[in-house]
């Protein structure tokens, strides 16, 4: 009968420690955010320009929030371009109901690119966060000088010929 009670204490202490782990593992894969730090996030992206152009140095700024009752000190702020990090900002301490700016560089280059911004609070992700920006490839002025003067010499080009040949008018 002794040995019925340890084998019975034995299954049931594996199997409180089995539901523990599991109960462990489970939360971590979820990766819910206790609710004190659910209203933490991005809520805002900005550029130092509206207009750059390619090879010009543009500051992003991420604006973190939180909206909770209780300061949030572990936020790590991501930022990525079209999907490649090009910055990460660690142990970002935000106190409740307030903001506070996280800035990056980065060397635009010509196109439309995604910049996505993500705060990940106590290794959790939070919404990420995208603005789209359209960087000018070339100096758009100079190129509007030249199309100028191809079509300025195209316009000379065919009316002289017609101002040169024109007929002289003889009256006497």
């Amino acid at each position: 009968m002794k040995n019925k009670i340890k084998v019975i204490s034995a299954i049931f202490f594996i199997m409180t420690l089995t539901a523990l782990v599991l109960s462990s593992v489970s939360a971590q894969l979820g990766q819910e955010l206790p609710s004190d730090l659910q209203n933490v996030g991005i809520n805002s992206i900005a550029f130092s320009t509206d207009t750059p152009k390619e090879g010009d140095e543009i500051t992003i700024f991420a604006e973190v929030v939180n909206n909770g009752a209780l300061p949030v000190n572990d936020i790590t702020v991501s930022i990525y371009v079209d999907g490649e990090s090009i910055a990460n900002t660690s142990s970002v301490a935000v106190e409740p109901n307030a903001s506070m700016i996280i800035e990056s560089e980065w060397t635009s280059e010509g196109g439309v690119h995604t910049i996505t911004t993500i705060a990940n609070v106590n290794g959790v992700p939070t919404e990420p966060c995208s603005k789209e920006i359209t960087v000018i490839i070339g100096d758009v002025p100079s190129l509007v000088m030249a199309l100028l003067v191809v079509v300025g010499v195209v316009l000379v080009a065919s009316i002289s010929p017609s101002i040169v040949n024109r007929p002289k008018n003889n009256s006497s």
